[in-house]
């Protein structure tokens, strides 16, 4: 299927194995599994501004304008210049030193943006946000051509954030993260999987320009801006609903009946339909076919011959007599085998997305440990659409434990800010700005106090995915 393609290619992206500008390979980070990660942040003390909300990253409901935001980002994308050397410009601004940021560059390679981003403001200030895919009618041939064009805007946006910063223009990089923030929160309609992914990853983007407005000499406290971002940042439920519902689009005999309830006649008109649906996966799968129906003909056959048996004993267990099974077309047999195997094995998946992160990891993990071994075991194809969530749950509690870092160093920020530059001996100490959670560990952060700095660490935990940091300590210097 192409969402469960286009799932596993963005999960590439989420673990750094693929660049999301590019989406070629590129070589695993550094920063093996566990081994601590360092973030220095020397900050200037700040006390919480007056009124509170004076800096927001999600705009207010009387701000906005009525109408759908998606066509004007679909303007915006059309909008993007074709030249790669100048997209290549604005990726690197991106990695640009900060202390060494180019912005006479920065302005000249944003001029030809200037009318995308135009349009990306204005369409963060609308009211919705629908895509409006025809996922319900074309199911697994929906595409989703967007999302490219989406996270090159993106990138321009944080590029123009990080001029600002380096000018000290602090309320138009406030302004310009908090449409940074909106577009997240634009692509969490409509969506699937692969499209969750992506707002995590536009959420990192933006999360890192908020700890480079942290370190901004005189900048102003964002201890409550952060705490007005959605909690979470990307609510992995809401990609999950689609991605669940993707069999009864493909299939509309099955919108609100179970296998068992469709005639012989219609289960065997069901089998082709999932032939074509697993030949389409096939080609666009990444170790998929040559694209040809012809090549992946003999292997389904062969995998349904193998199958027949399975499905014949399945149906036993069941309660069906051996000559009702006898009686039954091999195609519907097979049918409701193969569609109640999936769906048994995939909601042993998705069920856990209904709990936060620290709950579901766990849980997660030994669910794809069943389905890798129920995989080798029974002949069913469709298991192979289930989407592996664990690593795609991580990316999303990342994004909201990089916002819950940077709120506690805000905390400490007001707390030196209002107390002559002391830091607090505990995160018990931060009672007008209370310390969020870990959202990864459901716990407090570590912390401590050496010296001048605040240490505040986020806590490893057993069976993180491979490549993704899980211990990180933020290094907190209040001047």
């Amino acid at each position: 299927m192409i969402f469960a393609a286009l799932s596993k290619l963005l999960l590439l992206v989420a673990s750094g194995q693929v660049s999301p500008a590019n989406l070629q390979p590129t070589a695993p980070p550094a920063n093996p599994a566990g081994a601590p990660q360092v973030v220095e942040l020397s900050v200037t003390r700040a006390a919480v501004p007056v009124p509170a909300l004076r800096y927001r990253f999600a705009p207010d409901l009387a701000e906005l304008t009525p109408g759908n935001a998606a066509p004007l980002y679909l303007m915006a994308g059309e909008l993007l210049p074709r030249d790669q050397n100048q997209r290549d410009r604005v990726t690197n601004l991106l990695d640009a030193p900060m202390d060494q940021f180019p912005r006479d560059e920065a302005r000249q390679a944003l001029q030809p943006y200037h009318g995308v981003l135009m349009e990306v403001e204005l369409a963060a200030w609308r009211e919705d946000c629908h895509w409006e895919t025809p996922l319900r009618t074309e199911g697994v041939r929906t595409l989703l051509p967007y999302l490219n064009p989406y996270r090159e805007c993106a990138n321009a946006l944080a590029a123009r954030a990080r001029l600002e910063i380096s000018e000290g223009h602090f309320d138009d990089a406030v302004r310009t993260i908090r449409t940074g923030f909106t577009m997240v929160n634009h692509l969490r309609s409509d969506g699937v999987l692969v499209q969750g992914l992506v707002a995590a990853g536009i959420g990192e983007l933006f999360l890192d320009r908020v700890r480079e407005l942290e370190k901004a000499p005189g900048a102003p406290n964002l201890y409550w801006a952060l705490a007005g971002l959605p909690h979470p940042l990307v609510d992995v439920r809401q990609s999950l609903r689609m991605e669940r519902a993707l069999i009864g689009f493909e299939f509309p005999q099955l919108r609100g009946r179970r296998p068992e309830e469709l005639s012989a006649e219609e289960l065997t008109a069901l089998f082709p339909q999932m032939q074509r649906s697993l030949e389409m996966y096939t080609r666009l799968g990444p170790s998929g076919g040559d694209g040809s129906a012809q090549s992946f003909k003999p292997e389904f056959l062969a995998t349904m011959i193998s199958g027949y048996g399975a499905a014949r004993h399945y149906l036993a267990a069941a309660g069906k007599s051996q000559e009702e099974i006898d009686r039954m077309p091999v195609q519907a047999a097979l049918a409701i085998y193969l569609l109640e195997s999936y769906e048994r094995w995939s909601d042993e998946m998705f069920k856990w997305a209904g709990l936060p992160y620290w709950q579901a990891r766990e849980g997660f993990d030994r669910a794809q440990l069943e389905l890798s071994a129920a995989r080798q075991r029974e002949a069913n194809p469709l298991m192979t659409l289930v989407p592996a969530l664990g690593r795609a749950a991580f990316q999303f509690a990342k994004a909201d434990r990089d916002a819950a870092l940077s709120q506690c160093a805000e905390a400490v920020r007001a707390y030196a800010g209002a107390h002559d530059g002391r830091l607090p001996a505990s995160l018990s100490d931060l009672a007008d700005t209370p310390a969020p959670p870990d959202p990864m560990t459901g716990k407090s952060f570590g912390y401590e106090v050496q010296g001048g700095t605040a240490k505040i660490h986020a806590m490893p935990f057993h069976g993180a995915p491979a490549n993704m940091p899980v211990d990180i300590t933020y290094q907190v210097t209040v001047k």
